[in-house]
């Protein structure tokens, strides 16, 4: 009835108490509470070049996150992400 806690812990910790908790908040507040969380999430309009274009930089803040770096490389793998770089004197 109850879940093996030990598990959890040992295994991906904070994933599955994220699990519980919101579980928890369902059961004890109605299902509600636990939709409000995600309301209006994935309602942002993202241009399509997101996705595909190389300069991956010229749509998310990629200075913001790495405000050292001089350069950004191109779009690599999957999920998409770039490599920051500085010339060190």
């Amino acid at each position: 009835m109850y879940p093996n806690f030990s598990a959890c812990l040992s295994r991906a910790g904070v994933a599955c108490l994220l699990v519980i908790l919101t579980t928890f908040a369902a059961v004890r507040y109605g299902s509600g509470v636990a939709m409000a969380a995600g309301t209006g999430t994935y309602e942002a309009l993202l241009p399509v070049e997101l996705s595909t274009d190389p300069d991956l930089c010229a749509y998310v803040p990629c200075r913001d996150v790495l405000p050292g770096a001089e350069r950004f490389s191109p779009r690599m793998g999957k999920p998409a992400y770039v490599e920051a770089y500085r010339n060190v004197d």
